[in-house]
């Protein structure tokens, strides 16, 4: 599903308005029927109902759940922060519509005062400003907004919570604080970004009747990972397979006291439905790792009395012959000859290459080697491994987590999951795709590594680049949503999430 700007909004608009001869009055019925349908179908107590309408397109919409809700029957209050003369087009429409049915209960706020008059809401709807809104919020607006924010009822904002900036997340002075946000339309890029988290509460999408064909007009790159998505790409096993259609995944890595990354990205490579994982650890831990094997097969190559030596990787290419996809990096540390291990890797392999943790690390001061790569490269960092491959500060990767991940896959021609609060997927040709399952108990040792592990074995099952990406990041947040629903955030751990993985992917092959 595209994720929008303010500005691509405007334009599909324009285009679904004159081009394609939707009139605008049809629209904005249509997104205020489907918030009220939202509001309907949920156990909300609506003995009484505001709809506070600001003067522009955002106040029609409010104007139509109105309507819609009066002629159910509920009581309720429109109040107009502004003047109600300031009102055109369909908006005003749907005002005299409304007026006709009951006058008696709309009400216009000019000042400050008079909005304290108005006690004790069950619901507050939030129709004051759209996506459109550039400038801070003061005055009148940030007092309603405050006295919205203070009372005791559920807010649900429309289209997107009055006073977050629509492109950047940024709160412009005031911001309504929403316990739902339902979004007409297409999902608007600013609910998903930076300060929105705080605001938006949960986010619905609904359907408006907008044209594909306006949408694809526009060629939005910049995505939302989708139920529907997942269950498009998500395939179902041929009855008459065997373990080599499902790929073999190479994991290289561990070192001595961190032999556990390798153990968990491969058990979350095997659940995720590879048909065989080897591992490639150090030789001063293969008896940590042979003991744990069961279904994984183990090599163990030359090292100090730590971690891999060069002279181990001498003959790489024979080294992983027959093998699908390598991982390299979880739990393999900096130290000795690791960076120039994976300089040669990249050069030399022309298998795909998922680079994650320490493996990223490795190139910190040698990112120009991806240019150089033989293969395809993904690389898996969080925040702070971004920071360090690409010199800037943690703070400003956060503040414009789409655009850098967006500019490094460009930029190195590589593949990026950008880790954290929202993983954000970009591709060599510019196109990012954004993640909604997880939870902030996933920030746990290891974590990282169940993902890396559940990446490479959809690439070694054949699923393209993207989708393995796409399934890797969705089925990863998802089934750590799982251990949540059970046992809650504080406690969750990464062996967790590998145990939950079959049952997620056990639902979409029941959906597929």
């Amino acid at each position: 599903m595209k994720l929008v700007t303010p500005q691509h909004m405007r334009t599909i608009d324009k285009l679904t308005i004159e081009k394609y001869k939707i009139p605008g009055l049809r629209l904005m019925e249509n997104a205020g029927l489907s918030v009220a349908l939202e509001i309907l179908k949920r156990n909300l107590d609506l003995s009484n109902i505001f709809v506070m309408c600001g003067t522009g397109n955002n106040g029609g919409d409010g104007l139509v759940i109105a309507r819609i809700l009066k002629t159910r029957g509920y009581n309720l209050k429109v109040i107009i922060v502004g003047e109600k003369e300031k009102i055109q087009g369909s908006a005003r429409v749907n005002l005299d519509t409304f007026l006709a049915l009951d006058k008696t209960e709309v009400y216009e706020i000019k000042d400050y005062g008079q909005i304290h008059h108005f006690e004790n809401p069950t619901l507050i709807i939030d129709a004051l400003f759209g996506t459109g809104l550039a400038q801070e919020i003061k005055g009148l607006h940030e007092e309603v907004i405050t006295w919205i924010n203070k009372k005791n009822a559920y807010i649900i904002s429309v289209d997107i919570p009055s006073g977050l900036n629509g492109e950047t997340g940024i709160i412009l002075g005031s911001c309504v604080q929403a316990d739902l946000t339902v979004s007409c339309g297409l999902p608007k890029i600013g609910c998903y970004l930076n300060e929105a988290r705080a605001y938006c509460g949960e986010i619905v999408i609904t359907d408006i009747g907008l044209p594909d064909a306006a949408v694809q007009e526009l060629e939005i790159h910049t995505n939302l990972i989708t139920h529907k998505d997942i269950q498009k790409i998500f395939k179902i096993r041929n009855l008459e397979a065997h373990k080599g259609n499902f790929g073999h995944v190479a994991i290289a890595g561990g070192s001595k006291g961190k032999a556990g990354a390798v153990k968990m990205a491969a058990r979350a490579g095997l659940v995720s439905g590879c048909g065989l994982v080897t591992l490639y650890v150090p030789k001063a831990i293969e008896r940590t790792i042979e003991d744990f094997c069961l279904e994984e097969m183990m090599i163990s190559l030359q090292s100090d009395e730590e971690v891999f030596i060069h002279q181990a990787f001498k003959n790489s290419t024979t080294l992983f012959e027959k093998k699908d996809v390598l991982l390299i990096g979880p739990g393999i540390t900096v130290k000795s000859d690791i960076p120039l291990i994976i300089k040669d890797l990249i050069r030399e392999l022309p298998m795909p290459i998922v680079i994650d943790a320490d493996g990223i690390n490795a190139l910190e001061n040698n990112s120009h080697v991806l240019k150089e790569k033989k293969g395809t490269i993904v690389i898996t960092p969080h925040p702070g491994e971004m920071a360090r491959l690409t010199k800037m500060a943690v703070e400003e990767i956060q503040n414009n987590r789409i655009g850098i991940a967006r500019k490094c896959a460009q930029e190195f021609s590589v593949y990026v999951v950008l880790k954290g609060y929202r993983t954000v997927i970009a591709t060599p040709e510019g196109e990012v795709y954004m993640n909604l399952t997880g939870n902030p108990g996933m920030a746990t040792a290891g974590s990282g590594d169940v993902l890396s592990g559940m990446i490479s074995s959809f690439i070694a099952q054949k699923y393209t680049i993207t989708e393995s990406l796409l399934l890797g990041v969705y089925f990863h947040g998802l089934a750590g949503d799982h251990v949540k629903a059970d046992k809650g955030e504080a406690g969750l751990v990464a062996r967790d999430i590998i145990e939950k993985i079959p049952c997620v992917m056990k639902s979409y092959e029941k959906s597929s």
